[in-house]
């Protein structure tokens, strides 16, 4: 049985209000219709006139909004009575005995299920001081179709900045029924009302009860080379209530845990066909579900334990495990469902009065399975008992997803959403999302089942076939893109992601997120667990003393660089490895999976696209648990500590640059697209983790934010000034456009998650440096009057860094032949938020082909639309687009 490890520095769920202490303040709806069109966008302090280009036809003067006053009215609400009440169908359920009273402040829309009653889940963006969890009871209820109130229970997706204001994007799950008259498949929506409620916590049904406390439990299990078994029980944690399980979720309807389990021998023996130490490590996600005869377990297998307890052989860091198969033991009665199929599934087989499902069977030709160092996989299952498999199974599908909807109550306010200017707190950019109305909601669900149906057949069958699937399974994985980290071309490099999902209220674009993120997944290995399940950290890893003083012992890039091995992978054990050599047992996929690389961070956004999108529209725990792993294993090689004890400092890192800007103050720096997507994937993990995490982070943001500041140059305005080899006959230092959206993007996200409310002369000097490099790269020569477009590829400066940047001219033979018309859209409305320059704007209109601006953004559909997302939606906003 798995060992007690060190219990994390706080537990529970993301969003831990540690230093809140102001009076709760209910929220109001907003502004009514004609006042949201009136106020104009709300940090916008200037529109001039009507511009050459078209782009202010039908555009209307830009005040102050009022927008925050409005967002902080008190609203009405009355007390609830918790009884037996006739819903829809007039049958007498669980649902609160009164009609909604407080005001509407939301919707959530879904397409309708095949069940009656059922729990649906959706995530609402709100305004400041509306909930602060731990302290308010939930402060919204959902409206069943008769207008009655459903039990309703809230959680928090991210917290604002200032965690006094509360949770600003919050997750409602609540119990309601498909009316009779409303066929599955059919769109459904539901009401979201203000109405505060008593808290109260989950009855689970006697079986999973039972399943749940009984001393069968669930495990998982495994073989090696040799036939010894390991297990992990992985309701351990829960049951003695250690200090690795954490409570996702915990109210009425729905409960969810995290616990993290290693796989140990059942006996172990030593020699040269003894046990390892240990096997794979696993998170698991335990989600019990009020009234539900199923449960949910999404699983996260790694081989990445870090060795960070010296005394403790359970965490040791290993090279590559083989094992046999893998699988989960439980009692009969209970079947397993998977989200997605794939091959080396296995069928259920009982064993010993017990019920055996293999995750990954065992190969027929009798060869072992492998993961390679720092692997992992994902599964999300349901556990069910037999009788109930077709509700389970829509669960297991997100088929219950529910998502919030643009749109009024009677009264003329609008409700809370990602459209609504004052409660736009979707991704760490904190932007109003575009409509996409003119696309055709419906097409868009239809292109996402299609390419869903698609992506999961590939999948189940494991065969190769149009890229991104350049392999067939191999083995457990089936990776996404080609094996090369930095895979050529833009695709998927997108600023946003999840719009469309979002828009159309779409379930399979929410499932196509969920299947893709497997599969960057399987092509990641950049495990590094401690042994209590948290992602090693850099403060684990430094020494405190040195002949200069604290340093890190390693140099480290997403994993270690090779000769840098703190944690103990060349001293573990290979007697199994070569067994399974000696034996013929090699897996025929090991050296095709083994070239994967890890996405790098110049391209990390291609992996954490997903994970934001699944964290922001489904409140997903092992996306945010992702998301907190990339930002350590990021915050590991870009840290303020010398690589050695002998002060030698990582070129890529955090120190490097300060240290260059120290002595080339004002001269821009090696600042660009991998610190940036870096940053911005930190940013993420800030808005939706703990208080403890956001503490440590906090002076790591300020250090970053005053680095750029530093280093910004201050003769042309940019940041980047990067010595580059490969470009222009190595001769120059150079900016990229495309590198120069993505850090402006970054900021745009560091501003609003870290700093604004928190620290407003930083937000206001951000905004500042943000707007010199957009004023920079929309001015001549970095803009091709020409071309109506930025110059890709141009020189800031010679390439020597003792010679002076340009601050005017710049060499003709010093530019890239191309043009970005790619990236740098949503950095124009950046800068036109922040100043209420036109001239912003009117470099759009150019680089949109001139003509009405609007009608150029949206007559390419959806082409495009993670990169010019915050453009479309500031347009529409102008033009009193609802």
């Amino acid at each position: 049985m798995a060992v007690h490890k060190q219990a994390p520095a706080a537990s529970g769920a993301q969003g831990d209000p540690n230093r809140q202490n102001d009076p709760a303040a209910q929220a109001g709806p907003g502004l009514t219709k004609k006042e949201s069109r009136d106020a104009g966008y709300r940090r916008t302090r200037f529109l001039g006139t009507a511009l050459t280009w078209g782009i202010a036809a039908g555009l209307i003067s830009c005040g102050s909004s009022g927008g925050e006053d409005a967002a902080t009215a008190g609203l009405a609400s009355a007390p609830l009575n918790i009884l037996p009440n006739a819903d829809d169908d007039g049958e007498v359920t669980e649902t609160q005995n009164i009609l909604a009273s407080g005001p509407i402040v939301g919707a959530i829309e879904m397409e309708a299920p095949a069940e009656s009653s059922f729990i649906v889940r959706a995530t609402m963006p709100v305004p400041p001081d509306t909930y602060h969890p731990r302290r308010d009871d939930p402060p919204f209820s959902v409206v069943n179709r008769s207008g009655h109130l459903a039990p309703t229970q809230v959680e928090v997706v991210s917290m604002y900045a200032d965690p006094a204001q509360g949770a600003d994007v919050v997750e409602l799950i609540a119990r309601v029924r498909r009316p009779q008259n409303v066929a599955p498949g059919s769109r459904l929506r539901f009401e979201v009302a203000h109405e505060p409620h008593e808290a109260k916590d989950l009855d689970l049904l006697p079986p999973v009860r039972n399943f749940f406390s009984g001393s069968e439990r669930l495990r998982l299990q495994t073989r090696d080379v040799f036939g010894h078994l390991y297990t992990a029980d992985l309701f351990r944690d829960v049951i003695e209530n250690t200090g690795e399980m954490l409570i996702m979720r915990r109210g009425e309807l729905v409960k969810e845990f995290r616990t993290h389990e290693i796989l140990l021998p059942e006996t172990s023996t030593g020699g040269n066909q003894g046990t390892m130490p240990h096997l794979m490590g696993v998170h698991s996600f335990i989600t019990f579900y009020e009234n539900e005869p199923f449960f949910t377990l999404d699983l996260h297998v790694h081989n990445g334990l870090s060795g960070l307890d010296q005394a403790d052989p359970t965490d040791d860091a290993l090279r590559e495990i083989y094992f046999d198969a893998l699988e989960l033991r439980m009692p009969q009665g209970w079947r397993v469902q998977e989200a997605f199929d794939s091959p080396f599934a296995g069928p259920g087989r009982a064993d010993a009065g017990h019920r055996v499902y293999p995750l990954v069977r065992a190969q027929a030709n009798g060869n072992m399975h492998v993961m390679p160092t720092q692997s992992r996989m994902v599964r999300r299952l349901v556990i069910s008992l037999t009788d109930n498999m077709s509700h389970a199974r829509s669960v297991v599908e997100a088929r219950h997803q529910a998502f919030c909807v643009r749109g009024f109550n009677d009264s003329g306010q609008e409700y809370y959403s990602w459209w609504n200017r004052d409660t736009a707190r979707y991704y760490p950019q904190k932007h109003r999302l575009p409509s996409l109305d003119h696309v055709g909601l419906a097409g868009l669900r239809q292109n996402h089942l299609d390419r869903l149906e698609q992506i999961a057949g590939q999948v189940a069958s494991g065969s190769d076939g149009p890229y991104p699937f350049t392999e067939s399974s191999l083995g457990w994985a089936h990776p996404w893109g080609s094996p090369y980290g930095g895979i050529t071309g833009g695709d998927e490099i997108w600023l946003f992601d999840g719009v469309e999902t979002a828009a159309a209220a779409s379930n399979p674009g929410f499932r196509q997120a969920q299947l893709v993120s497997r599969l960057y997944t399987d092509r990641q290995p950049i495990a590094l667990f401690n042994g209590n399940g948290d992602p090693t950290r850099d403060i684990d890893w430094v020494r405190p003393e040195g002949l200069n003083g604290p340093w890190m012992p390693m140099y480290f890039f997403l994993r270690p660089l090779p000769n840098n091995d703190p944690f103990g992978f060349e001293d573990a054990p290979t007697h199994q490895t070569q067994a399974v050599a000696q034996q013929g047992r090699r897996p025929g996929y090991q050296d095709r999976l083994s070239s994967f690389q890890a996405i790098d961070l110049q391209h990390f956004i291609r992996y954490t696209r997903n994970l934001k999108t699944l964290t922001w529209l489904g409140n997903d725990s092992l996306s945010k648990l992702d998301l907190q792993l990339a930002t350590e294993m990021f915050r590991l090689g870009f840290h303020m500590y010398p690589n050695s004890n002998y002060n030698h400092v990582q070129n890529s890192g955090l120190l490097a640059r300060t240290l260059w800007v120290q002595e080339y103050p004002g001269q821009g720096m090696g600042f660009g697209r991998g610190e940036s997507w870096g940053l911005d994937t930190a940013i993420a993990a800030y808005a939706t983790s703990r208080q403890d995490f956001r503490d440590r982070y906090y002076p790591w943001f300020e250090i970053v934010a005053q680095l750029v500041e530093d280093g910004q140059s201050t003769c042309n305005g940019f940041i980047q000034a990067w010595q580059s080899n490969n470009y222009l006959g190595a001769e120059y230092r150079l900016r990229q456009s495309y590198e120069t959206a993505i850090t402006e993007n970054m900021l745009r996200g560091m501003t609003e998650t870290i700093f604004r409310g928190t620290d407003e002369d930083r937000t206001e000097r951000l905004e500042q440096i943000m707007l010199r490099s957009a004023e920079a790269n929309t001015s001549a020569p970095y803009w091709d009057e020409q071309a109506h477009a930025p110059w890709n590829f141009m020189a800031v400066g010679p390439y020597s860094n003792d010679e002076p940047l340009y601050c005017g001219n710049v060499p003709d033979e010093a530019r890239s032949p191309n043009h970005d018309r790619f990236q740098y859209w949503s950095s124009l409305a950046y800068a036109y938020e922040i100043s209420g320059n036109e001239m912003f704007l009117f470099r759009a209109a150019e680089m949109s082909g001139g003509g009405d601006l609007l009608n150029q953004l949206i007559g390419s559909g959806t082409g495009n639309l993670g990169n010019r997302a915050a453009l479309i939606a500031l347009i529409q906003e102008i033009r009193g687009i609802d």
